[in-house]
């Protein structure tokens, strides 16, 4: 039977009777085949039609039982005895009727009459011992081809690698995955000898794939796909790919030779089934027999189908892009390093180290495409920017892009969390103005929120790093921001919300964003060295419950590239490398990044006497009353501590006659008349009161916890109406010091709430968790 057809049976049946653990999903399938191993081949046309038409009836029954009747379109693919790409094809089809007419063609042409010149079978027939199998179609927007201990390569559509073409190739380096061998060893499947292939599809609910890819590349969830096994292909061997030597940028193999010098040339026009059933014709007929031959294939890579057929016949490969030089009849070519060639006409070629500094400008370009284009998912490219570092094992001027669009990316990152956890200054952290907010609204101006219909303002984390992704700054702006929010963390934050922890990591990105900028003003090993250890410093970034950027992104991103060892064969995430990669090098290069040099400025010459007055500053004035307007803005303008504590002679108005503002003075004022109504009664009894701050005689007896709360929400309890900042502290305060004493007045207080105060309440309460 045909091996690969008989693999990924055995693999389904493995897997539903819980014999192995794999969590790679695959297809449902309906396999037939012609004949029999050792069943004698027809002579005559009568009996040749009667085995076509009883594996097509067993075949288009059993998909009858398997399939539902609107479960289209459908896949045919052929499963040849032995490999013949090109030869027979494999179809989609979309109804009942065309699925009957294609099975019958694949059939008839593999119990027709081998047109090679050399035939592959004793009988002269193309595959009589073949198979066919059906399975649904996956409109793929990548495929993927993986040798378990070697490599991980992928590219666009169904066939991005296998038929070659100059579509983009990602590669991931792979040396054990623990748990793929084993269930490949109770398979009895070398690890050596077989390629794994995968077929992904991007979900989403845009109509267009680069619709779909720049919304996932955005989303603060990993990439959403259907992804499944459709092959597990017998090989010879792994693809010998390795690090190119320092100058070598052409992928070819001359299958043991050091060095060969071109005497025959056959050329691989472009990725067709009938080019490739062209090469395998000229293969299996005379290529072999020439002296140094050499199968020049354009658009082609290491793991092309072209590429496998010529190491089955150990033909010499090289694979060159459209602007290569091309190869000529007496070029010396040298084998530089596995998988890697050189065209060497002294014969002196000495491989170099490879030097990832020979590819700086592509590197830079990653970042500024990076710097401009920031998405959440981009931290996927963390195993390309170690690549780089060590040695890429394919397209080395794209790793360098990816590379530094992974260091836009830690910078970026960093702004974002550090950005949006700014919002618990209201509730988490002391002593604080409305500045910080203030600032912020000033980079991210009222228009901009609108544009993302948040009239009202931001009130979740995610709205933040939207913004950062929309509107993206300069890098002089992004070291300046980064300044002030290190300054922010190290006010008084509690509750694991901000601190100390926040602005380590501020700082990290602040040093990586000034060591990139000055490796682009000038480019050198020294100032690349510095980049690599701020880098490496920003990946490890954390804050005070962990991982840094979990927020939005799975913490094996980051793994994949500081450990290989973490690299395993899940398609969940190794296609989410590819996206990420596809959503990088897709973007486009422009120099549209905003300046913050006025408002940082305006915000650095900010005193705390300017703060009453900020709504009429030029710069940040609209900020103020932009906060002003939206419901969760306007707590920003009185952050919980001292300056905002009603009564308190530290008390900082906005302004702006808000209601918080309104309660002070009148707090003020009855405090005012109190002591002006114990001062009369002091004239008028002779007798001076004592204030409340002079020390009793005699002890007051200690209320305990509960009862301190209890008294409190007693008190609360008979209140009219209550403020903002008061709703947002009992929301707090039933979170974590609650007694169940106090459960009826709360339900009195809650009770009197407008929907505004129990949004704000139910809020508070969210983000606490949160």
């Amino acid at each position: 039977m045909s091996q690969k057809a008989n693999a990924l049976k055995a693999f389904v049946q493995a897997k539903k009777n819980y014999a192995i653990e794999s969590n790679w999903p695959h297809l449902n399938m309906v396999t037939a085949r012609l004949l029999e191993e050792g069943a004698p081949v027809p002579t005559n046309a009568n009996d040749s039609e009667s085995v076509i038409h009883d594996c097509a009836l067993r075949l288009l029954s059993e998909c009858e039982i398997r399939f539902s009747s609107d479960e289209w379109p459908r896949f045919v693919r052929s499963c040849p005895l032995k490999p013949r790409p090109g030869v027979l094809p494999s179809v989609r089809v979309d109804d009942q009727e065309e699925l009957e007419s294609t099975v019958e063609e694949i059939l008839t042409l593999m119990m027709s009459e081998d047109p090679s010149e050399k035939k592959m079978y004793p009988s002269g027939l193309v595959d009589p011992h073949g198979s066919i199998m059906v399975m649904p179609f996956i409109d793929a927007t990548s495929s993927a081809v993986v040798s378990p201990r070697y490599y991980i390569m992928m590219g666009e559509s169904n066939d991005g690698i296998t038929a070659g073409g100059d579509g983009l190739k990602v590669a991931i380096p792979i040396t054990h995955d623990k748990c793929a061998e084993q269930d490949l060893a109770h398979l009895n499947i070398d690890p050596n000898k077989i390629e794994l292939e995968f077929v992904s599809m991007l979900r989403g609910k845009k109509e267009t794939y680069e619709g779909r890819l720049h919304s996932a590349s955005r989303s603060s969830n990993q990439y959403s796909h259907t992804n499944a096994i459709v092959q597990l292909r017998g090989c010879a061997g792994p693809r010998p790919i390795g690090t190119p030597p320092k100058g070598v940028t052409i992928n070819g193999t001359f299958h043991g030779a050091e060095r060969i010098t071109v005497e025959n040339i056959y050329i691989c026009k472009d990725e067709t089934e009938e080019e490739l059933a062209r090469l395998e014709e000229a293969l299996h007929t005379y290529l072999p027999t020439l002296d140094n031959s050499v199968v020049v294939h354009y658009g082609g890579n290491h793991l092309s189908h072209h590429a496998g057929q010529c190491m089955d016949y150990g033909v010499p490969y090289i694979a060159l892009k459209a602007d290569d030089k091309p190869v000529q009849v007496g070029d010396k070519w040298t084998q530089a390093a596995n998988g890697w060639v050189v065209l060497d006409m002294d014969e002196s070629f000495e491989p170099q180290p490879y030097d990832p500094m020979d590819f700086k400008d592509a590197f830079i370009e990653g970042f500024v495409k990076g710097h401009g284009n920031f998405a959440r998912q981009h931290g996927w490219l963390s195993n390309h920017f170690h690549q780089f570092i060590g040695g890429p094992i394919n397209e080395l001027d794209e790793t360098a892009q990816l590379a530094g669009g992974y260091v836009a990316w830690l910078i970026n990152a960093s702004l974002s969390v550090a950005t949006g956890e700014v919002r618990h200054i209201t509730n988490s952290a002391h002593d604080f103005t409305l500045l910080p907010m203030a600032t912020l609204m000033s980079i991210f101006k009222e228009e901009d929120w609108v544009e993302v219909e948040l009239a009202s303002g931001p009130n979740d984390r995610k709205h933040y790093y939207t913004m950062i992704e929309r509107k993206p700054l300069t890098l002089d702006g992004v070291v300046s921001l980064f300044e002030m929010l290190e300054e922010v963390y190290k006010g008084n934050w509690g509750g694991g919300y901000g601190g100390a922890k926040y602005g380590e990591s501020c700082k990290n990105a602040r040093q990586l964003a000034n060591a990139m900028g000055n490796f682009i003003k000038a480019p050198s090993n020294a100032s690349f060295k510095t980049v690599l250890s701020h880098a490496n410093a920003t990946e490890h970034n954390v804050h005070n419950n962990g991982f840094f950027f979990n927020k939005f992104i799975n913490e094996t991103a980051l793994h994949w590239g500081t450990d290989p060892k973490n690299v395993t064969i899940s398609p969940k995430h190794f296609f989410s490398v590819y996206y990420a990669a596809k959503d990088l090098l897709d973007s486009t290069t422009h120099d549209n990044f905003h300046s913050i040099e006025d408002v940082m400025k305006a915000h650095w010459n900010t005193t705390l006497d300017d703060i009453p007055n900020l709504h009429a500053h030029p710069v940040l004035g609209g900020a103020v009353h932009f906060m002003h307007k939206g419901h969760y803005l306007r707590n920003f303008l009185h952050p919980r501590g001292k300056y905002s504590t009603k009564g308190s002679k530290e008390w900082i108005e906005c302004g702006l006659e808000c209601g918080e503002c309104k309660d002070h003075i009148s707090h003020s004022e009855y405090n005012k008349a109190k002591l002006d109504e114990q001062l009369k009664q002091s004239l008028t009894t002779g007798v001076v009161p004592y204030t409340t701050h002079i020390e009793a005689p005699f002890p007051k007896p200690q209320m305990s916890m509960d009862e301190e709360v209890l008294h409190l929400v007693k008190k609360l309890s008979k209140e009219d109406e209550l403020c903002d900042q008061s709703i947002q502290n009992l929301a707090l305060l039933v979170l974590n010091n609650w007694t169940p004493l106090a459960d009826k007045y709360l339900a009195l207080i809650v009770s009197k709430f407008n929907y505004d105060q129990l949004i704000l309440f139910a809020n508070t309460q969210k983000e606490m968790k949160e």
